[in-house]
């Protein structure tokens, strides 16, 4: 019998070890080469902010099997620009899922979320290094991965996604590259995933702290939001950013972030979206300059369609002739501090006037001094429809008084900022208005103005704000302007709770007839509201 060396006798065996243990492998496992690549991309919620230890982590999966890998790396994101990038990422395959996320919580529009809303996005890095995590590519995610795991590929699981994801949305489908898009760019897609971004958000915003929140997930099985009610509120959520005009504030704060100051006609998407979701009001070329009535509950609004977007109409949308009632007989009223004049209208036994009160001069009335502005700063809103004051200002007191209780002992709060002879209304000049009469003017408006007051739907503007270090409000000087063409505010004498006063504003009604429109409201001290002035009666 032949005899074998000790040692070649080992050598055998541990060959023989070493095949039983690859066989004993995956065919995966069998496969894999370990490799390096830089990826980046941008991390991207819309007018969102993360507010602290931003991350991207990076996740390797099998591109057979879709078996995640056991390697997962992390990268910094700029909360500034929302960049990332990640040199030397080992991987062991092609497919990688980009996760972000907040330690503790996000800004979005001045308003504080626990929530994080963690984004996801999946690539294959042999087409691209460069991968964008943004609402839409979170979207599709869970639906990428069930598509993989019924043996798909990956372009075929990710287009299969990401269009069923645009068809829950009833959005056009031929813009699919989703991980590609950013909210500085230029292009359709770009444009959809600002107008996704903005109602994601703002369900959020209005929702995730209620007790019927319901999450924004997109089922496997029926390819649609896993809860209907999701689509109807995301459409309510839609019309109201249409007709409060908040897609302008939105647009502004974009373009303040954008490297180039310039943000692709999102409103273009959320107004197909608002289309869809009501079954008509379509605003393309075949309707530019149409006016619609729109609206919820009991409140109605204007919208006009401009450059395939609804938007709120402008003062130029409507003609200004229809101010005030021609058969209402006027008085005048002449301001001897500057010289305007105005209509003046009897409202039962008092007398108004029938204009909002446009008077400025910081310099005889210090009071005023950065306390009055004119719609979306624009003099020219100031000349049609009143300045709007902040309240302080409105009564014609300093402005420690916007966040400290008044003692009108000290004095007596009346005249304000009227002229001599006149005086802000307070609650008993509002309560004996005739309640069957319409207050609104017809300009901007269907009302029929019977009583001549010719109240404009002229807005209000509402003061920026943003956290301190501490947590407390710290407000920027800076307004935000609303409500065009739907509501229009005025201030009242009437002091409400701590840092608040009563308001009474005038909005558009269901029937259009101007009636019943009158409420009151308590708010900040801050916003600015217009004043109609009431004449001064002998208490003789």
């Amino acid at each position: 019998m032949r005899k074998f060396p000790l040692a070649l006798v080992i050598s055998f065996l541990l060959m023989a070890l070493a095949a039983c243990s690859i066989n004993s492998q995956s065919a995966d496992e069998k496969n894999v080469i370990i490799f390096t690549v830089d990826l980046s991309g941008y991390e991207q919620r819309g007018y969102a902010v993360g507010t602290r230890n931003l991350h991207v982590w990076v996740r390797n999966f099998f591109s057979t099997n879709y078996e995640m890998i056991d390697t997962s790396m992390s990268a910094q994101v700029d909360s500034a620009t929302g960049k990332y990038s990640l040199t030397g990422a080992v991987l062991k395959d092609t497919i990688v899922e980009i996760q972000s996320g907040a330690d503790d919580y996000i800004d979005i529009a001045g308003h504080r979320l626990m929530y994080d809303m963690d984004l996801v996005s999946l690539a294959n890095v042999k087409e691209r290094k460069t991968i964008n995590a943004n609402y839409l590519t979170t979207l599709a995610s869970e639906l990428v991965k069930h598509n993989l795991r019924h043996r798909h590929s990956f372009a075929e699981a990710k287009t299969m996604a990401n269009t069923a994801v645009l068809k829950a949305l009833q959005l056009p489908t031929e813009n699919v590259d989703f991980e590609t898009y950013s909210i500085y760019g230029e292009g359709e897609g770009d444009a959809m995933l600002i107008a996704v971004s903005i109602l994601v958000e703002m369900f959020h915003l209005e929702y995730s702290m209620r007790t019927d929140w319901l999450p924004l997930d997109i089922d496997t099985l029926t390819e649609q939001f896993k809860y209907p009610e999701v689509y109807s509120r995301l459409v309510n959520l839609t019309e109201r950013l249409l007709w409060e005009g908040s897609a302008d504030s939105v647009r502004k704060a974009i373009e303040s972030r954008s490297p180039n100051g310039k943000v692709s006609p999102f409103e273009k998407y959320l107004s197909i979206f608002f289309a869809n979701g009501r079954g008509g009001h379509k605003c393309d070329a075949s309707t530019q300059g149409v006016l619609i009535e729109t609206g919820q509950g009991y409140y109605y609004h204007h919208l006009i369609c401009s450059d395939s977007a609804w938007r709120v109409p402008r003062r130029n949308d409507y003609d200004i002739k229809y101010q005030f009632n021609p058969d209402v007989e006027y008085g005048t009223l002449t301001d001897t501090r500057d010289g305007r004049t105005y209509r003046t209208v009897k409202m039962g036994s008092a007398v108004w006037m029938a204009e909002n009160l446009k008077y400025a001069d910081s310099a005889a009335t210090p009071n005023l001094k950065g306390q009055n502005w004119c719609y979306d700063n624009d003099e020219v809103n100031c000349e049609i429809f009143g300045r709007l004051y902040s309240w302080t200002a409105a009564m014609d007191i300093p402005t420690v008084y916007l966040d400290s209780v008044y003692i009108s002992s000290e004095r007596p709060l009346g005249q304000g900022i009227c002229p001599d002879g006149w005086h802000v209304p307070d609650s008993h000049d509002m309560y004996i208005l005739p309640e069957e009469e319409s207050f609104l003017s017809a300009y901007m408006t269907n009302s029929r103005n019977e009583s001549g007051f010719s109240f404009l739907v002229s807005g209000y503007a509402y003061p920026r704000s943003e956290y301190g270090e501490d947590g407390e409000t710290v407000y920027t000087n800076e307004m935000d302007f609303k409500y065009m063409g739907t509501k229009g505010y005025m201030w009242t004498s009437g002091m409400e709770s701590y840092g608040s006063a009563r308001v009474e504003y005038f909005a558009v009604s269901e029937d259009y007839s101007g009636h019943n429109q009158l409420n009151n409201s308590p708010s900040t001290r801050r916003a600015g509201a217009y004043v109609r002035c009431v004449m001064d009666v002998d208490d003789e």
